[in-house]
């Protein structure tokens, strides 16, 4: 089987730049129903990628372990590019958003020391990776499922290998369906005129015998002249 590394990577970078878009224009509701369609689209991407690279059909199982290694990778990306963008202060950091958060009143002085306290810790960045990872990884199976029933392209294996509808590498007839070159040959049967004029020279060559006269026993053979 060729390689899905690259496949994998491409629609897992596509998916994050598509997420981090919808998270920078901030959108009420859409942001957010966005980045999930964008995750199942890793999945969707990585998979006809493949299937059109090499002209095949890609399994489901397949697909959807494609789909899954997509989603990490989007959700990995997106990571990083959130951190980026919470330095150059394009989206409000954490920090920005506690700050917001007590000004209007939604989350009390007391709390707003303990949530500054975690979002400032090394383990809140990687348990912010983590978090996207597994999330990218549910969605991107599931559209990677989706894309290997959407995306046929011929057989499970480029080249001649077992195919499900009938391309390239599809089912072939057995070989038992056409004669093969070299093969015992099946008798020919002759015509009837040609049967019926064999069996009349027989019965002559018959008679012919039949009537024949026969040397007597005991008599002279005549010696060759």
């Amino acid at each position: 089987m060729p390689s899905r590394t690259r496949s994998i990577f491409l629609g897992g970078v596509v998916a994050a730049v598509i997420a981090v878009i919808f998270s920078v224009v901030q959108i009420p509701f859409l942001s957010g129903c966005m980045g999930c369609l964008a995750y199942l689209a890793a999945g969707l991407v990585a998979v006809w990628h493949y299937a059109e690279s090499h002209t095949l059909t890609v399994l489901g199982g397949t697909g959807a372990g494609m789909g899954a290694g997509a989603g990490v990778v989007a959700g990995v990306v997106v990571s990083l590019l959130t951190f980026a963008l919470w330095t150059t202060g394009l989206i409000p950091s954490p920090t920005e958003s506690i700050d917001q958060a007590i000004a209007t009143g939604v989350l009390p002085a007391g709390q707003a020391e303990a949530a500054r306290g975690i979002v400032g810790s090394p383990a809140f960045y990687v348990g912010y990776a983590v978090l996207f990872a597994v999330i990218g990884a549910i969605f991107g199976a599931i559209g990677g499922a989706i894309g290997a029933s959407v995306f046929e392209r011929g057989g499970d294996t480029p080249d001649g290998g077992p195919g499900t509808n009938g391309g390239p590498g599809g089912p072939r007839s057995p070989a038992g369906d056409r004669p093969q070159a070299g093969g015992p040959q099946q008798a020919r049967t002759p015509p009837p005129e040609e049967a019926g004029t064999r069996r009349s020279g027989s019965s002559e060559s018959e008679a012919l015998e039949e009537y024949r006269p026969r040397p007597e026993e005991g008599a002279a053979t005549p010696p060759p002249e």
